[in-house]
């Protein structure tokens, strides 16, 4: 076990392809949903279901079901269900994000400019070929937001593996 925490800190591990986020239907309280081997999972939708009574936006519960499908996949690369997750993995998931490659960053043709340059037609910089640290914040304000929701009534573990100093610094990249 230690050895894959390790291997997916140094993101030398690639997610397994566990589950997708999908529009649910028919259409009800959860605009999206995490389904797994053709089922919805039950915790996510419970947490999705409390923000959108909280009147967020369908596009924000979009988002976060795709930060909960993530570490959902991080549990299943380390082989850990969601209510036995420790501190640990969350540092598992926090060092692949960060070290990982970002698919939809990836570089076709070595004429492409690299990282550290500026695009000549936007002359922005042009990013790294990773994950921006936003992500990392908001992967940790969601993850903890889940486990919050679920230790109010009771489920999974009986501490929040999310660090709070962690979430509280990171809630402002969740906006």
């Amino acid at each position: 076990m230690d050895e894959i925490r390790r291997a997916l800190r140094e993101g030398r591990v690639e997610l397994p392809a566990v589950g997708n986020v999908q529009c649910v239907e028919p259409p009800g309280v959860v605009p999206y949903g995490v389904v797994v081997d053709g089922v919805e999972v039950e915790p996510i939708s419970s947490y999705l279901a409390s923000l959108v009574l909280c009147d967020v936006s369908p596009l924000t519960v979009r988002s976060y079901a795709h930060d909960l499908l993530r570490w959902w996949k991080v549990l299943a690369a380390l082989g850990v269900r969601w209510d036995r997750a420790t501190r640990e993995d969350i540092e598992a998931m926090v060092g692949w994000i960060g070290s990982a490659v970002n698919p939809q960053r990836r570089r076709s043709a070595l004429s492409v400019s690299q990282p550290g340059l500026v695009n000549l037609k936007t002359g922005k910089p042009v990013l790294p070929a990773g994950y921006a640290p936003t992500t990392i914040n908001h992967a940790l304000t969601v993850v903890y937001g889940f486990y919050e929701h679920h230790l109010l009534y009771g489920r999974g573990p009986l501490v929040n593996p999310v660090p709070k100093d962690r979430a509280h610094h990171s809630s402002s990249a969740s906006s």
